[in-house]
């Protein structure tokens, strides 16, 4: 029953109120919506007049070509800044030229005058120019000078850059003998920096010379003096030698866009500025612009002498270089002339000397190792820079000068077999530190040495003494024997240019030497360093005999050979012999020499051991008490020793011939010497030869009448095809030094006791049964 209720009142009308009625109102005025074509009119005018305000200058610049320029993109630029624009650009009616038609900005309208100059700016790149870099990167532009007039709109262009006459600073000229690659605006450089540039340039008035127009700024001007020398420094300078490469160039834009370079020497007296329009040459590179003093130098001979590059060398600094070299007139000779330095003008007098320096090869050694390394060049030694009158003409000397003795250091005299490879100018050494040089060398008045005058730093003089030793430090020197080899050297330089050497030993109270002390030369480092008592040997040969070689008394070395060489017109060989200081006794009068070297023979061997340690001189004391002495004439033999008769039991033998027996060869029994050969002799009819035998007494029982004697010397060798070969020796010594050997028969055989001097037939071998032979005998 509720639903149905419900439903009735849902489905009920419900009344709406009534709407109320518009109102319709008239509005009054303009509508605002009319400004917006109002300011559309404004804005419309303003452009219309700041177009009108700003629209360009139409111009037409003729040009020879209008390669480069492009409408639309070519600009004109006035001190760097957009001054107009190229429009079009169109042929000439006689097809001549080119017309470009320009719009310049309104406010360069005052530029647009009578003398107003326009140019082509175009990178331009040939062997002789470089410029318009810049133009690669931006673009080709025509560039403005304002210039003066009535108004104008046509013109031509100018095919060159016109030259700045309107900057400050300090405008000079240049006379080069050509122009090189050098251009308008080329720069200046002082040290290197950026002064002024070049303006222009035209040929001078005798067609043979070219005037460069410079400008200085203004903030440099104060730079350039009336001594100050310009040089053209474009490109890159190269000159090498054996001493090395040298390149020297300016900056890279001189490299590359050519360039002036100037300096104003400091060692001159100081010049006045300059005023515009003054004049200077411009060199051809700096070598030439170097001032300095114009001095001549004589010369036998130009062979040596180059030109740009033989220098003037003092004390290893370069005081000046060759300018030029020219004939003498008379033909004798030529001329050199050299540009010195200013500060080596107080040496230019006639006290200063010149020579010519080279490197010298020869046998005698190495001259001049420095000018192999560094060219030749001419040396200068400065007399007295306070004395003589100034001097612009000199004759160079033929080789090195002595050194005056003026000369502050120690002047000293060393004599010397030979000259070697000593050479003026050679080094003086002390401890490899050259302390001096070779002044001078000649032949000493007796002819037999040479005297060589040299010259020891003042900072040195103090090392040489009284007991100083010098000897030639030349080249390398080598000595040996059987215990090895011993190398000794000096410096690099004295091996290849020759050298002397000094040391001072310590003594107890030393003694400073003076100037003119004269000294001998040792020959090498062992010699000058050895003590004791020098002496010569001279030999009939020298066989066996060599530097090294020892002197020997009983059996110790007392000394050892120092030289060896021939003498008497090689028919006899002088030693030097050094003998140690404990060897004194040995350097007297009547003292006896001899080599001793290996006997090898049948007759006799000695001194075997010489066969591994070389041969030496063997020396025997004089008796008594001589004097001393220095020269000794050795002995061809060792002296005969007086030896007292072998006493004993004298017996004879009788063989077919002599054969290796000589006096003194052991007779052997059994292999043990019981005598000896004291003697032989031809029989009285020649058909045999007797050997007198001498046996000691204790071993007389043992000859017995029926002894056979027969000879052991050397090797016996039988051969036959069936029974092969039979080798038989006897002792190692009697097969080196020959001998006798005997036997006796046992004893119901032996015989009698053998009589003095009884006579028994020497065999040439044993019989083997003799060698079995065993018969006691009472020996004493």
């Amino acid at each position: 029953m509720t639903d149905t209720n419900n439903a009735n009142e849902t489905n009920s009308p419900i009344p709406q109120p009534p709407l109320p009625e518009p109102i319709i109102s008239q509005k009054k005025g303009i509508s605002p919506i009319w400004l917006l074509p109002f300011i559309a009119l404004l804005i419309g005018g303003w452009i219309i007049y700041k177009g009108i305000r700003d629209a360009g200058v139409d111009i037409v610049i003729r040009f020879e070509s209008g390669s480069g320029i492009v409408a639309g993109k070519t600009e004109v630029l006035f001190r760097g800044l957009r001054a107009g624009v190229v429009k079009k650009v169109v042929i000439t009616d006689d097809l001549t030229a080119v017309d470009a038609v320009i719009e310049m900005d309104a406010k360069t309208e005052s530029l647009l005058r009578e003398n107003t100059q326009f140019w082509l700016v175009k990178p331009r790149i040939s062997v002789a120019e470089v410029s318009g870099l810049e133009t690669l990167v931006s673009g080709n532009y025509i560039a403005i000078k304002p210039g003066e007039g009535v108004t104008r709109r046509r013109f031509t262009a100018q095919t060159e850059p016109p030259p700045v006459e309107d900057e400050t600073g300090l405008h000079i000229r240049l006379q080069a003998k050509e122009l090189g690659s050098l251009d308008r605006d080329s720069p200046v450089f002082y040290k290197k920096l950026i002064v002024g540039k070049v303006v222009d340039y035209n040929l001078a008035d005798d067609l043979k010379n070219v005037n460069i127009e410079v400008l200085i700024d203004e903030k440099y001007r104060h730079l350039v003096k009336k001594n100050s020398r310009f040089w053209n420094a474009s490109g890159i300078s190269f000159k090498g030698d054996l001493s090395g490469f040298k390149f020297r160039t300016e900056s890279l834009a001189s490299l590359i866009a050519g360039g002036i370079a100037f300096y104003t020497p400091d060692t001159e007296p100081q010049h006045s500025p300059v005023n515009s329009l003054d004049e200077f040459v411009l060199y051809d590179d700096f070598e030439a612009a170097e001032a300095g003093i114009l001095a001549r130098i004589r010369f036998k001979t130009g062979r040596d002498l180059i030109i740009g590059k033989t220098k003037v060398i003092f004390e290893g600094l370069t005081a000046g270089v060759v300018k030029d070299v020219s004939i003498m007139p008379d033909l004798q000779g030529v001329y050199a002339d050299i540009l010195f330095d200013p500060r080596a003008e107080p040496a230019l007098n006639e006290s200063t000397q010149f020579w010519l320096v080279k490197p010298k090869i020869g046998i005698a050694g190495i001259t001049g190792l420095d000018a192999l390394i560094k060219g030749n060049y001419i040396a200068m030694r400065i007399g007295d820079p306070n004395a003589n009158e100034p001097k612009r003409e000199f004759t160079a000397l033929n080789a090195r000068p002595p050194l005056p003795l003026d000369t502050p250091g120690l002047h000293l005299t060393l004599l010397s077999d030979e000259l070697d490879s000593i050479d003026i100018g050679s080094t003086i050494y002390y401890k490899k530190i050259p302390v001096g040089t070779v002044k001078s060398y000649q032949l000493a008045k007796e002819k037999q040495q040479v005297k060589i005058d040299i010259h020891i730093k003042p900072e040195y003089q103090h090392l040489v003494q009284s007991h100083s030793r010098f000897w030639h430090s030349s080249g390398i020197e080598i000595s040996g024997g059987l215990s090895g080899l011993k190398v000794r050297t000096e410096s690099m330089t004295a091996i290849f240019a020759g050298g002397i050497s000094f040391y001072t030993p310590p003594v107890r109270r030393p003694k400073a030497v003076k100037n003119g002390a004269s000294f001998k030369i040792y020959e090498n480092y062992d010699s000058a360093h050895q003590v004791g008592y020098p002496i010569t040997i001279t030999f009939k040969h020298g066989d066996g005999l060599s530097e090294g070689t020892a002197i020997k008394y009983q059996g110790i070395q007392v000394g050892k050979v120092t030289k060896v060489k021939l003498i008497d017109q090689l028919s006899r060989v002088q030693v030097k012999v050094m003998l140690n200081p404990e060897a004194e006794r040995l350097a007297r009068k009547g003292t006896k020499f001899w080599v001793v070297k290996p006997e090898l023979g049948l007759a006799k061997t000695a001194h075997l051991d010489t066969l591994v340690t070389g041969k030496y001189i063997e020396a025997a004391p004089a008796k008594g008490n001589p004097s001393r002495a220095t020269a000794f004439n050795g002995l061809d033999e060792a002296p005969k020793q007086t030896t007292k008769p072998l006493a004993g039991f004298k017996i004879m033998l009788a063989a077919k011939r002599l054969g290796a027996v000589q006096i003194g060869n052991p007779v052997f029994y059994r292999d043990v010497q019981v005598g000896e050969v004291t003697g032989y002799q031809l029989s009285p009819k020649a058909n045999e030869v007797y050997i007198a035998l001498t046996i000691k007494y204790n071993y007389a029982p043992l000859i017995r009448t029926n002894s056979k004697f027969w000879n052991v010397s050397g090797i016996g060798v039988d051969f036959s095809l069936f029974g092969g070969a039979k080798i038989k020796t006897g002792t190692l010594e009697s097969i080196l030094a020959g001998g006798i050997a005997f036997a006796t028969p046992n004893n119901n055989e032996m015989g009698k006791l053998a009589s003095p001097k009884q006579y028994f037939t020497l065999h040439d071998e044993a019989d083997p049964k003799w060698l079995d032979w065993r018969p006691e005998i009472e020996i004493k």
